[in-house]
C-alpha cells in the first residue's frame, strides 16, 4: 500500500521557498531596524526631532511622541507579520507541489513499465498541471 503524503501548509518549507522567504525576512528586519534606530534618535537625542529650540522641546510632552513611536512599531510589526505570512502562503501554493512531484517522479522512474501510472494534479496545484500533462505523455511513450 502506498503511503499518502500531504504537506503541512503551515510548517513545511522546501528549498526554493527558503530562498524567497529568507530574502523577505532580511528586508523586513532591515526596515524594522532602521525604524527602531530613527525612533531611538528621536527619543534619546532631541536635536534630531527637528523642533529647533531645545527648551520648547523639553517642555513639550514626550509621552505623546513615545506613544506614537510605540504604536507605529506595533503596527509595523503586525504589517510585517501579515506580509511574511502572505508571502509564505503564496510561495507554498506556487512551490509547494515541487517536492511531491519530484518524489512521485522518482517512484515512476524506479517502477517497472507495467506499474507506471500517470501523475495527477491535486486541487490547488494547478500551476504544475501543464507540466504534468507533458510528463505523463513522456511516461506513456516510454
Amino acid at each position: 500500500m502506498e503511503e499518502r503524503y500531504k504537506r503541512d501548509i503551515l510548517l513545511h518549507v522546501n528549498k526554493p521557498q527558503e530562498q524567497i522567504l529568507f530574502t523577505f525576512y532580511i528586508m523586513c528586519f532591515l526596515i524594522l531596524a532602521a525604524f527602531m534606530g530613527m525612533a531611538y534618535l528621536v527619543v534619546k537625542h532631541p536635536l534630531f526631532a527637528d523642533t529647533g529650540d531645545m527648551h520648547s522641546l523639553v517642555k513639550s510632552s514626550f509621552s505623546g511622541l513615545k506613544l506614537i513611536i510605540i504604536s507605529l512599531g506595533i503596527l509595523m510589526g503586525g504589517a510585517f507579520f501579515m506580509l511574511i505570512y502572505w508571502i509564505y502562503y503564496i510561495t507554498n501554493k506556487i512551490l509547494g507541489p515541487y517536492d511531491r512531484i519530484l518524489r512521485e517522479l522518482d517512484i515512476v522512474i524506479d517502477a517497472p513499465a507495467h506499474l507506471r501510472k500517470p501523475l495527477k494534479v491535486r486541487p490547488g496545484d494547478q500551476m504544475f498541471g501543464e507540466l504534468l500533462k507533458r510528463i505523463n505523455f513522456l511516461i506513456e511513450r516510454r
